[in-house]
Order: C-alpha cells, then sequence, then structure tokens
C-alpha cells in the first residue's frame, strides 16, 4: 500500500508513491519550501481528496488514438480510393515511404515476399530509402510503422524495432532472406 494512515501515528509514503504522485522538483519549484515539506503536502492533498487513503490518479484514462499517416506524398504511395500502390522515385523522404506502406499493409495489398518490387522503382531506392532513416537514436518508430514492419517481416521481436536503425538491419536481412535484393 503506498500509503496509510492511522490516528497514532503521521502517515507513511514510500518512495514509489512520492516518485509517481508529486514531483520533488515540480513541488519545489512551484512552492518554494524545502523538500521535508513534501509529506505534509501529499498529507493535505490527501485529505482534501474523495478518496483518502488511496493514491489518487493524476492521468485521467483515455482512449489512444492511432498516429496519423499520410499515405499518398507527390503522386506516390498508397491510394485509398483505387486500392494501389505508385511505386516510389527518387526524392522521397524516409517517413513518407513509411506511412504508404503502411497503409499498404493495412489495406492487405503487400505481399511479403515482393514488396520491395511493389514499393520502389527499383532496388536502388530500397537501399536510398534504408539510408535515409535516422541514425542519431533519438528517432524512435511509432506503433503503427513498426506493426507494419513486422507484418512485412514476420519478425515479431520488439526488440528489433525499437529505433530505425535496427528496422534497417531487420528490413535488409529479410529483403536479402527472401531474395529480393
Amino acid at each position: 500500500m503506498p500509503v496509510s494512515f492511522s490516528a497514532e501515528t503521521e502517515p507513511q509514503f514510500d518512495d514509489a508513491y512520492l516518485d509517481r504522485n508529486i514531483s520533488r522538483k515540480h513541488y519545489r519549484k512551484t512552492t518554494r519550501a524545502p523538500v521535508s515539506d513534501l509529506t505534509s503536502a501529499v498529507v493535505e492533498h490527501h485529505a482534501n481528496s474523495k478518496n483518502q487513503g488511496t493514491a489518487v490518479p493524476i492521468i485521467k484514462p483515455y482512449a489512444p488514438k492511432l498516429q496519423e499517416i499520410n499515405p499518398m506524398a507527390r503522386g506516390m504511395g498508397f491510394d485509398k480510393t483505387s486500392n494501389s500502390f505508385t511505386k516510389f522515385k527518387s526524392g522521397f523522404e524516409h517517413y513518407e515511404v513509411l506511412d504508404a506502406l503502411t497503409a499498404a499493409v493495412e489495406a492487405g495489398i503487400i505481399d511479403s515476399e515482393n514488396w520491395i518490387a511493389a514499393v520502389f522503382e527499383d532496388t536502388s531506392l530500397f537501399e536510398e530509402f534504408l539510408d535515409s532513416l535516422p541514425t542519431d537514436g533519438i528517432y524512435r518508430l511509432h506503433d503503427r510503422w513498426c506493426l507494419a514492419l513486422q507484418e512485412i517481416t514476420g519478425d515479431v521481436d520488439d526488440e528489433y524495432w525499437v529505433g530505425f536503425h535496427e528496422a534497417a538491419d531487420t528490413l535488409r536481412n529479410h529483403a536479402e532472406d527472401t531474395s529480393q535484393i
């Protein structure tokens, strides 16, 4: 139990509760009071709460929303109205390819054994796409891209789908294994 109240003793809070519910830095910044007063603030918070004696959620429940994608970019990509794919030629951004590829996979028109030929004008553009993926580690694949790439490769091990570098390696290996490049 993160917090316990008793008539004879001060309330006791474990560190995990404090870290989850009241940021020491935020507390210090907003009140200018010493951190030792933090326990008093938590007691006051619970005294004023309808859920006295229980952890009070900071974030209200919500329904997650899918990441928006743009499946058609500069005349290349997936056309939802005709359910067809216009191959990418040079001059594309990596996110344009990922958005279009994701929409096509979600629509069920991509063959995992022949997807490179369906998406790129030639295999050198596939290599260009892989080279265009960010390698600095600060960008990550969002869920829709990740799930689509997992569908293409059949590789659902989350460890390999965290960042773009890992995704590029997995896509290249899959392309080699299926004789697409």
